[in-house]
């Protein structure tokens, strides 16, 4: 027995783990590790807290933004020369302005007939004066105191024109007066001896209008015009006993083109 103990001592100490665990080491672990297991590793200390308050944490470094790389300025392109516009023509100086009308005229010959006229003048800002030349077509006439025979006349004038002109927009309100002088032309038919002749014309005529100006130089126009001859022409058949002589008023109703230069 003295030897078995003595054997015993020699081997512990040459192997520790031939000891024989304590009962309070086979409760606390009751799993037995295998041999030649590794033993696992001592969970991380906890760092000393009045160390880490000691020791001043370096800032966390400045985040680094990529700088923007300047844009190339783009070069400034060529303007478009822009066309000049039409001068448009001022109202405050005076131009020069063409008027082709045509109507229907009645009063100084029997019956109602066609009157063309053309006009060409100058115009301000409330005012134009203009020349023309117009031509009344002919007339038949009858009362010359034979059953068949008869006249015709038309009138060839010229006249001058001036009106006022108020204006509200594109409207304008001429006021005008006009001044024609000419000849009536007489030609007999149906009867012996019929021959040509001709008569003075003369006429006071006032024509109050409206003008639309559907284009700084253009506009349309509707007139009326009252007027009177102070010089009646008077037409006969010799040996004849009747006679013809033309009324005192007359009456018409006008539509026109008006044009103006720029």
């Amino acid at each position: 027995a003295g030897l078995e103990a003595a054997a015993f001592v020699v081997a512990m100490s040459i192997d520790p783990t031939l000891v024989p665990p304590t009962t309070e080491e086979v409760v606390a672990g009751t799993t037995e590790v295998p041999a030649g297991t590794p033993a696992a590793a001592p969970p991380p200390a906890e760092p000393d807290r009045k160390c880490a308050e000691a020791i001043p944490m370096a800032p966390a470094p400045a985040a680094v933004c990529p700088q923007p790389q300047p844009q190339p300025r783009p070069r400034p392109q060529p303007q478009p020369q822009s066309q000049p516009s039409p001068p448009v023509a001022s109202r405050s100086r005076p131009r020069g302005v063409a008027t082709v009308s045509g109507g229907v005229d009645g009063g100084v010959f029997p019956g109602v007939s066609a009157l063309v006229r053309i006009e060409a003048g100058v115009l301000g800002r409330h005012w134009r004066v203009a020349l023309g030349v117009g031509h009344r077509v002919r007339t038949r006439v009858r009362d010359l105191g034979l059953a068949s025979a008869s006249a015709v006349l038309n009138v060839w004038m010229g006249s001058l024109r001036g009106c006022g002109v108020p204006t509200r927009r594109s409207l304008e309100f001429p006021l005008c007066g006009i001044v024609e002088l000419g000849a009536v032309g007489g030609r007999g038919r149906d009867f012996a001896g019929a021959e040509r002749d001709v008569a003075p014309w003369v006429a006071l005529v006032a024509a109050p209008g409206v003008l639309w100006r559907v284009h700084p130089l253009v506009g349309l126009w509707i007139e009326v015009q009252g007027g009177v001859t102070p010089v009646r022409s008077r037409w006969t058949i010799t040996g004849a006993p009747g006679e013809f002589r033309s009324g005192v008023g007359l009456g018409r109703l006008g539509l026109g083109l008006d044009v103006r230069l720029p």
